[in-house]
């Protein structure tokens, strides 16, 4: 695998915990659900599964994730982005239902 520069949004949501805001970076989608963004825990790499390969192509999410999964060491290290938010106040893990996208930047991630 080799990492791409792509597009990111630059997003934030406030945490259900204590209410404060915690940015973050994730590939955005258009209304069919394109691309889902994933984050290594161990590498801190930025992962953009293609969804349209589930869709399209007859995949499974597994399958298009088993590159990320081998490159970090196991299913738990990796973290669904914006499911699995993390405040950076408070440290608790939260599903970001509404966030604000507040810009965008280039990130070296890996296509899957």
């Amino acid at each position: 695998m080799k990492a791409k520069r792509l597009p990111a949004a630059l997003c934030h949501a406030n945490c259900t915990k204590c209410g404060l805001p915690t940015e973050f970076r994730m590939f955005e989608s258009g209304p069919g659900g394109d691309f889902s963004t994933y984050i290594g825990l161990s590498t801190n790499n930025f992962y953009r599964v293609n969804l349209g390969q589930i869709h399209y192509l007859g995949k499974s999410l597994d399958q298009l994730l088993l590159p990320a999964v081998e490159n970090e060491g196991g299913t738990m290290y990796l973290t669904a982005i914006p499911d699995q938010i993390k405040c950076k106040v408070c440290g608790t893990v939260f599903s970001a239902e509404r966030c604000m996208v507040d810009g965008e930047e280039i990130v070296d991630a890996f296509e899957l």
